[in-house]
């Protein structure tokens, strides 16, 4: 079994923001992401995480699947550094991050 991340927006909201559940602290991401780059975790595409779906992989075998959903500004603003400071990808659904994100196919 190959776990999945599912983040919506990264960073504090609005005090009024009814939204308050879908956001992710920057300091707590941070954390997050670092304890499992030191615990030998690796990404995934969703088009790999469909292959190994299909074939049993080892325990040993850390990987993981970080997805964004809507690719909101605060993703790229105050998770990208992250993300590339461990050489995590992620899969972006629904709205592009920026067209020139896409189309460099690095990480994020």
């Amino acid at each position: 079994m190959i776990p999945v991340l599912m983040y919506h927006q990264i960073g504090t909201p609005d005090r009024e923001n009814r939204f308050k559940g879908q956001y992710t602290p920057e300091k707590m991401f941070a954390r997050q992401m670092k304890y499992l780059f030191e615990h030998g975790y690796q990404t995934i595409s969703l088009r790999d995480l469909i292959s190994y779906a299909k074939q049993p992989t080892p325990a040993k075998d850390k990987k993981i699947c970080i997805t964004f959903d809507d690719g909101y500004e605060s993703v790229y603003t105050h998770g990208f550094g992250v993300l590339q400071k461990y050489n995590f990808t992620v899969v972006r659904t629904k709205n592009p991050l920026s067209k020139e994100l896409l189309e460099k196919g690095g990480p994020v």
